[in-house]
């Protein structure tokens, strides 16, 4: 490792993807940034995920299992402990990255100021099933942003590049997080750290059945630990906590969970009763139309007993 090229140290957990986790890995192998190693960890998997990956065959590998499924955060974790890159990366499984992602990255944190500890990227949402290009993510969110992760992530998923300092500076992954850990973790790298981005999509993100944002046990849990976690802060900003309240309250109805979904809707009422509008504006509008277009089908239950 030099001062001019740093080793940089990718995390990428995976579980029970072996058909497209290989991919995942294979763009991270191929940046033109060569310097790097790649820490995989499987997080418990069952499907052949290790012989594929060890049929790559790449000393850049470093392949970490774990007995039993733990979730992202922990894997996440596990990965950061074991590497020794100054700078920290993450790709999810079902991700593909672009050759010079990692090379843009480290340019714009070599010719920034001391005092960005990220850099993200824009991103293609793209069908697994036909590679149909769905939609674009290209935020343009810059420099000091603390307060602005107070209603969500904001930016995109996991695509950026921070120092490990940073991390070591504000904590690793919430472990109690099912859902949300991207948008806690960068909620907290902008309340000391300021940001900045490159306006070109280097990773394809890929939609499919079986991704956390379907999974609505794990949204509903994540969300809900978000509120509980920073509810002093969202205290002060009574319009985004009402926007919690509502969501949560929104994805319950989407689960069945009405008596749940209904309490939730209390909760935004009673912090602003003007709130009450939107709500039967949603149930009345948005959520038959959610339920006769969206991909409903797609959804993972939260079975509450």
């Amino acid at each position: 490792m030099t001062k001019d090229n740093p080793l940089i140290s990718v995390i990428m957990p995976t579980y029970n993807r072996s058909t497209i986790a290989g991919n995942a890995a294979i763009s991270v192998l191929q940046q033109s940034y060569n310097n790097i190693e790649l820490i995989i960890v499987d997080d418990g998997s069952s499907d052949g995920t290790k012989d594929i990956i060890k049929a790559l065959n790449d000393t850049r590998i470093k392949y970490i299992r774990h007995e039993t499924n733990k979730g992202g955060s922990a894997a996440r974790n596990t990965g950061i402990k074991s590497s020794k890159g100054d700078y920290l990366s993450f790709i999810d499984d079902d991700n593909i990255w672009m050759p010079e992602i990692l090379e843009l990255q480290y340019k714009t944190f070599s010719n920034s100021s001391p005092d960005i500890g990220i850099v993200y990227v824009w991103q293609e949402v793209r069908s697994l099933e036909n590679n149909e290009l769905l939609w674009k993510t290209q935020p343009t969110l810059k420099g000091n942003l603390k307060g602005q992760f107070l209603y969500g992530q904001g930016i995109g998923g996991m695509n950026f590049l921070t120092r490990r300092e940073c991390l070591n500076k504000i904590g690793l992954f919430d472990e109690n997080l099912k859902a949300c850990q991207d948008w806690d973790l960068l909620k907290r790298l902008s309340e000391h750290y300021s940001f900045d981005f490159i306006p070109k999509e280097l990773v394809v993100y890929y939609i499919h059945p079986e991704r956390i944002s379907t999974n609505l046990e794990s949204l509903i849990l994540g969300r809900t630990r978000m509120v509980e976690k920073y509810l002093d802060e969202f205290k002060l900003h009574p319009e985004v906590l009402t926007t919690h309240y509502k969501r949560i309250g929104k994805m319950h109805c989407i689960n069945g969970t009405w008596k749940h979904g209904f309490e939730w809707f209390r909760k935004a009422i009673e912090v602003n009763m003007l709130s009450i509008f939107k709500i039967i504006a949603w149930l009345a509008i948005d959520y038959p139309r959610l339920k006769l277009f969206s991909r409903d089908k797609y959804f993972k239950k939260y079975i509450i007993d």
